[in-house]
């Protein structure tokens, strides 16, 4: 029978166990050990009583004196078989929380009776805490539910909406309202336009919440437009018109801001310096004739210097001096020949004008459509007419080959129906070509530069003749039919 104190022990110890969920002692076993550590025996609470320090004094004394040792040390054995049962156990030996979960981290894992249960993944996650848990890109789906204006960043388990733009109220997550524009401010104002000549787009800028639509009240001069969208001012205007206020109102769903814009359309007026007079033409000015002898001769008078040329020019050019018979004696009215592109381009620049080239300035891309050129535009009527004065070749207009008898030039303005394409403007076809800022390369004296409008050594009807010919010539090229006039804006 076992000792009371040892049954109480062992009550004591099986309810720690059971705390711990388990209670796997064996009674024979504890009884055995009980047993064993009761027996008289010198030194038998040392062989029984495994280590424990009570055992070692019970060794030196009789048999009861080894009981006393032998509890203590059973006391010992009793408590590591009950650490050693007392968690839980997978079925492979191991303890599923305690070592390798097997669970997502980003879950719980639960013991159960030999194996462990993973939690489910958290929101904004797809997957199992036993397969593992994989972040939803939310954004991907409605921008996220952020709002249409804002950008939606991914984050883990979640998003991040972000804030509104200017001129919005709000936030990306609940919603940007916007904000009625509080000012509207145009770069130019006043503005005052030519006729004929293409405006700088004027475009406003807002304070406040963003523009959506604009407005003006009265309507514009004839040929300017006002964007809807922008708010920008652009055009050709083609009337004076005195200085006025316009009224331009921008506004979107928050509400609207408006403008006084001052607008006044002037004519065009040219330059009236050296050379012939001009004519107006879509917003530029060009020469009435060719540039006459009498003219050029003026030029070569104020002692034009050389470094005033362009690059392509002043490596090889080393006088104006037109080639052949110079000075031309009795033809002051003729137009000035034997001359090369560098010398009209210095002639232009000296009058405070330049060799016709681009609409707006600058030379014409050999490339470009004839529409661009400020010659071709003065000579179709902007691209209305084949020839000056119309659609149909007549022989007896301009100074072309079978003009008279002899082909030779004539005096500027002397073929009376050689007029167009807009009034005051002559020999646009014939009598000499007229150089162009229009080269297929800036290198050089080799260059090919395009001539218009064909001269007096020119077949009848050949499209040099017309208004859209264009041969070329090297740069340097200097025979008697070719000569030049200028253009301005």
């Amino acid at each position: 029978m076992l000792p009371s104190r040892v049954t109480a022990a062992f009550g004591l110890l099986c309810l720690s166990a059971a705390l711990l969920g388990s209670c796997s002692l064996n009674f024979d076993r504890f009884h055995r050990a009980s047993r064993d550590a009761s027996t008289p025996d010198n030194g038998g609470g040392a062989a029984k009583g495994g280590t424990g320090e009570a055992g070692s004094v019970g060794s030196a004394g009789t048999g009861g004196s080894a009981g006393a040792g032998g509890a203590a040390g059973l006391d010992a054995s009793v408590d590591a078989d009950v650490h050693r049962d007392a968690a839980p156990v997978a079925a492979d030996g191991g303890v599923p929380c305690r070592t390798d979960t097997g669970c997502d981290t980003l879950t719980s894992c639960t013991n159960t009776p030999g194996t462990r249960t993973c939690g489910a993944c958290p929101n904004g996650y797809t997957g199992t805490g036993a397969t593992g848990c994989t972040d939803i890109n939310e954004c991907l789906t409605s921008n996220g539910g952020c709002d249409a204006l804002t950008l939606c960043s991914n984050t883990a388990g979640g998003r991040t909406c972000g804030a509104c733009p200017g001129g919005y109220s709000g936030s990306g997550a609940v919603g940007c309202t916007v904000v009625a524009p509080s000012s509207l401010v145009y770069a130019l104002n006043p503005a005052t336009y030519t006729t004929g000549k293409a405006v700088v787009p004027n475009v406003p800028v807002g304070q406040g919440g963003p523009v959506q639509t604009y407005s003006v009240l009265p309507p514009l001069p004839t040929g300017l437009t006002l964007n809807g969208s922008t708010g920008a001012i652009t055009g050709t205007p083609t009337a004076v018109a005195a200085s006025a206020t316009y009224v331009v109102t921008g506004a979107n769903p928050g509400g609207r801001a408006t403008v006084s814009l001052v607008i006044a359309v002037k004519d065009l007026v040219c330059p009236q310096g050296p050379g012939p007079t001009m004519v107006a033409v879509q917003g530029f000015c060009i020469d009435s004739t060719e540039v006459t002898n009498a003219q050029y001769a003026a030029f070569l008078a104020a002692s034009p210097t050389l470094s005033t040329l362009p690059p392509e020019c002043i490596s090889w050019k080393t006088s104006y001096v037109p080639a052949g018979s110079w000075p031309a004696t009795g033809q002051d009215t003729y137009p000035v020949a034997s001359v090369d592109w560098c010398d009209a381009h210095a002639y232009c620049h000296w009058a405070g004008k330049h060799l016709c080239g681009s609409i707006g300035g600058g030379p014409l891309p050999r490339t470009s459509a004839d529409i661009g050129g400020e010659w071709y535009t003065a000579c179709s009527s902007a691209g209305q007419l084949i020839y000056p004065y119309g659609n149909t070749y007549l022989g007896t207009n301009c100074n072309g080959q079978q003009y008279q008898a002899t082909p030779a030039a004539l005096p500027v303005a002397a073929a009376t129906g050689c007029v167009g394409g807009y009034p005051g403007l002559y020999d646009l076809s014939g009598n000499v070509d007229e150089w162009e800022d229009s080269c297929d390369a800036a290198t050089g004296f080799s260059d090919n530069c395009t001539l218009r409008g064909g001269s007096f050594l020119d077949s009848p009807g050949v499209s040099v003749m017309q208004c859209a010919g264009r041969p070329t010539n090297p740069r340097n090229n200097r025979y008697e039919g070719i000569g030049f006039r200028c253009c301005a804006f």
